[in-house]
């Protein structure tokens, strides 16, 4: 099976120079503590982040419903033929977690999903309203679709569906960089953002680089194959989820030793207890990496 932990670090500016000065210094953190680090293939990545939009018949003094969100990602590693299509709702904190921290916060939809089967672009898109009739009441959706209907997927939205969803940002990473290093593999990469629209290259902006390390108990480890290694048999294997989660941050640690990230803070996102269900934890990838590139603001 396999573990991940996935390291945002936030650009200051948001320049391409800091971002390419960051992942200059990440590289030579990992091929200068890592001996026997070696390069593999590249990888690539593509995220896009749509919002619900508030109907527009409200009674003047109604309070406005809790935004949904919805994530188009593909992660080549994960999967070279299919993107993930993730539909999650606000959950808003308990009256307590409220009176506790004394503010208003908005929770992540963690627990697991299944993955569906693949429609095609044009397939009814599941509304951003909050299920509260089912036994897990605000939980996300997740639904894989062709790859090659990415794009019309994404049309089909703006277009058709343009009274309940509207585009709010789109991230990609070109040329992702991929090491192995022993039982752990390393994929780092910088984040290119277009604000204008959701296939413009104009205004290209870097909000940060990212740092995704994967613990690989049994198998053979990295294979380059359409096959992620996610998502294996693991009913015989006794894992300790703080175990993987402390190999993760240590693996972190040696590679940032004496790098100056700046201002930021850097986020830290993990599978999560559903990883270690094999039959849940390419659900599990998809939302780690939804909930890194949910940028605040």
């Amino acid at each position: 099976m396999r573990y991940s932990g996935l390291y945002f670090i936030p650009i200051h500016g948001a320049t391409q120079e800091a971002s390419a000065s960051t992942l200059a210094s990440l590289i030579v953190g990992i091929e200068s503590h890592f001996e026997f680090a070696t390069r593999q293939s590249s990888w690539s990545l593509s995220h896009r982040l749509l919002r619900s939009v508030p109907p527009a018949n409200l009674p003047p003094h109604a309070p406005k419903p809790a935004q949904s969100f919805q994530h188009i990602l593909h992660v080549s590693y994960l999967s070279r033929d299919k993107t993930y299509c993730y539909i999650h709702p606000f959950t808003p904190p308990s009256a307590a977690t409220v009176a506790a921290v004394g503010v208003k916060a908005e929770t992540s939809a963690t627990p697991s999903v299944g993955i569906k089967g693949e429609p095609t672009s044009q397939a009814g898109t599941p509304l951003p309203i909050q299920d509260t009739t089912g036994p897990t009441p605000g939980y996300g959706t997740i639904i894989a679709i062709p790859y090659a209907q990415s794009e019309s997927h994404l049309g089909y939205l703006g277009t058709q569906l343009s009274p309940l969803w509207a585009y709010r940002h789109a991230l990609h990473i070109y040329q992702g960089i991929t090491y192995t290093a022993g039982q752990y593999i390393l994929n780092i990469g910088e984040v290119r953002m277009a604000r204008s629209g959701p296939s413009s290259s104009s205004n290209l902006v870097s909000p940060g680089v990212v740092v995704c390390i994967t613990t690989v108990t049994g198998g053979d480890g990295y294979a380059e194959e359409t096959d992620s290694g996610y998502g294996g048999d693991t009913e015989d294997i006794e894992m300790d989820i703080e175990e993987l989660e402390g190999e993760v941050r240590q693996v972190w640690n040696v590679i940032k030793k004496g790098i100056d990230f700046g201002k930021g803070d850097i986020r830290e996102v993990m599978m999560g207890r559903d990883a270690l269900n094999g039959e849940t934890q390419k659900e599990a990838v998809v939302r780690m990496w939804c909930d890194a590139l949910k940028l605040r603001g």
